[in-house]
């Protein structure tokens, strides 16, 4: 049975949920119009600790189903300003809510929206000679060609349809939402990507599959860092995701750029062809609405597709945070579990840190020397 087909079976819903790539990536619109709210830090110490189930941010599991329809006040506020800012040209109202963004983004919705809100707002309040270094930048010209065309309606469009406010087919919601959030020009501030590209430690003509690729944020910087005698694989299911793939490929003549459709199953790529496997907020689906059985299928083709020594790259959500965290919005599986259920499907452990404090990465090999 494929995967897909196993996680809608064991989790109703996912899809509108968002659990990553095998059902639609790590976080649908739905989910993400109705951030978590923190729950606050308890005045004093308790006696005796209460259950997991009430302070979901000691949980070693975290899916926000009960979040749905459930935006802040502040949120939508906020929204709106930035909307009236881009109609109206009100260059303060812009400014006013980039500060109001850093507040949220620090109180109750990490690695949403609200960066990329706080992006577009810094945008246009800017001078033109602020404007064109950020126009230089890949991600913020990326962005600008795809939602600053006709005066910024598209982004409008988003914003408004994300809120609540005007209607919108969800699967198209569902995607701009990814590229809102995935794409954002400051999400290497809030992720630290570039830590995350040294760890993958990338080398000109290597090959690298990037499985749940979404709108190519890291796929993009994949091929600049391995150059013309190397080749990205971007794994994905979405057509729309596949269809954006494809023409940033064609305008950008990223040749070594190759998108693969998937069902949600490891490509069958030749043995020992891969010299990196990488899956950000994607291997969460893997570990939470997939059987066993078709886990262990889905590591068994990564094992085999990688060379001897090759790189398992894993980057995900953590959900044990200590007490007025604002927590990332979407689905986290601890650290501790993640590896240990890797360690188990015959890969070696070779480093495992926090980027921030809602974000991990996990680095493990193939053995040189495989029994499998």
């Amino acid at each position: 049975m494929e995967l897909r087909t196993i996680a809608g079976l064991v989790v109703a819903g996912c899809v509108l949920a968002g659990v990553g790539f095998l059902v639609g990536r790590s976080s649908a619109p739905v989910e993400q119009a109705a951030p978590a709210a923190v729950t606050p830090a308890p005045a004093a110490p308790a006696a005796h600790p209460a259950p997991a189930a009430e302070h979901p941010e000691r949980s070693l599991v975290y899916h926000p189903f009960l979040t749905v329809g459930q935006a802040s006040e502040a949120a939508v506020a906020n929204a709106m300003l930035v909307v009236r800012g881009i109609r109206q040209g009100d260059t303060a109202a812009l400014e006013l809510a980039s500060v109001r963004y850093l507040e949220l983004e620090a109180s109750e919705n990490f690695g949403g929206e609200y960066p990329t809100l706080r992006w577009v707002s810094d945008y246009l309040a800017a001078s033109s000679d602020v404007q064109r270094a950020m126009r230089k930048q890949p991600d913020g010209r990326r962005f600008l060609e795809l939602f600053g065309r006709d005066d910024w309606s598209l982004f409008i469009e988003y914003v408004e349809a994300k809120y609540g406010l005007s209607p919108m087919d969800t699967e198209r919601l569902w995607y701009l939402d990814e590229l809102v959030r995935f794409n954002s020009p400051y999400r290497a501030q809030w992720e630290r990507s570039d830590r995350v590209l040294e760890l993958l430690a990338l080398e000109p003509g290597m090959e690298v599959a990037d499985v749940g690729a979404g709108g190519g944020f890291y796929s993009f910087r994949f091929v600049d860092l391995l150059g013309p005698d190397g080749m990205v694989y971007a794994l994905e299911m979405s057509d729309l995701h596949m269809g954006y793939l494809d023409k940033v490929k064609r305008e950008e003549g990223l040749d070594t750029l190759s998108v693969v459709a998937t069902d949600g199953s490891f490509p069958d790529f030749p043995e020992a062809m891969l010299d990196r496997v990488f899956l950000c907020a994607t291997y969460q689906t893997l570990y939470l609405s997939v059987r066993d059985a078709e886990r262990a299928a889905w590591l068994e083709g990564v094992h085999r597709a990688l060379k001897p020594g090759g790189l398992l790259v894993v980057v995900d959500n953590e959900p044990a945070l200590d007490p007025g965290l604002p927590r990332f919005g979407g689905i986290a599986v601890a650290r501790s579990l993640v590896e240990a259920q890797l360690t188990a499907s015959g890969f070696e452990l070779v480093s495992s840190e926090l980027l921030v404090p809602q974000r991990y990465a996990i680095v493990l090999r193939k053995p040189a020397a495989s029994s499998r």
